[in-house]
C-alpha cells in the first residue's frame, strides 16, 4: 500500500486549528455566562433583587469577561492568519474549525 503525504500535516495548521477550537469554546462559555447573567438579573428584578441574584450577576459578568474577550480576540487572530496564509490548504483546516455554524 502506498502511504499518503497527508500523514504529517503542517504543524502550523494543526496549531491554528487547535487555537480556533479553543477560541470557539471560550466564546461559547462566555456567551453562556452572559445569558445566565441576563436571566439571573431578570429573575432578581422580579423578586426584589435578593443577594443571590446580585452574586450570580457579578460572577456571570466576571466569567463572561474572562472567557469572552480572549476568545473573540483569539478567533479574530486565527481568521486573520488563515486569510493571509498563502497556502490554500490553510483555509480548509483552520477555517472549518473557526467558522460559526449557521
Amino acid at each position: 500500500m502506498a502511504q499518503s503525504t497527508d500523514h504529517n500535516p503542517d504543524p502550523v495548521l494543526v496549531r491554528r486549528a487547535q487555537l480556533a477550537r479553543l477560541a470557539m469554546m471560550a466564546k461559547r462559555i462566555g456567551y453562556l455566562a452572559l445569558a445566565a447573567t441576563i436571566v439571573a438579573f431578570g429573575r432578581g428584578m422580579t423578586s426584589g433583587l435578593p443577594g443571590w441574584s446580585v452574586t450570580v450577576v457579578t460572577v456571570g459578568f466576571v466569567v463572561a469577561t474572562v472567557f469572552l474577550v480572549p476568545g473573540i480576540i483569539l478567533g479574530f487572530g486565527v481568521q486573520k492568519a488563515t486569510r493571509e496564509d498563502p497556502d490554500p490548504a490553510a483555509s480548509t483546516v483552520a477555517g472549518r474549525a473557526g467558522r460559526r455554524r449557521r
